[in-house]
């Protein structure tokens, strides 16, 4: 199992864990009468913007990109 086999195993356990203490319904109880938010894409795609951009120095499996 590589790295990111472990990554997505882990993540898959904690969205279950999750899933049982939170269930959907509970969840949708909880923001019945919550304002309603903004459309993120709605909100980029309105302003003309399609791309989200991530700018990183390093890398957790490759380090240092650019200097």
């Amino acid at each position: 199992m590589n790295i990111l086999d472990r990554i997505l195993e882990t993540k898959r356990r904690e969205i279950e864990d999750r899933k049982k203490k939170f269930p959907l319904s509970e969840l949708k109880k909880r923001l019945g009468d919550a304002p309603p938010r903004r459309d993120f894409k709605k909100s980029l795609v309105g302003a003309g913007i399609q791309l989200i951009g991530e700018i990183k120095q390093k890398s957790p499996l490759q380090g240092i990109l650019r200097k």
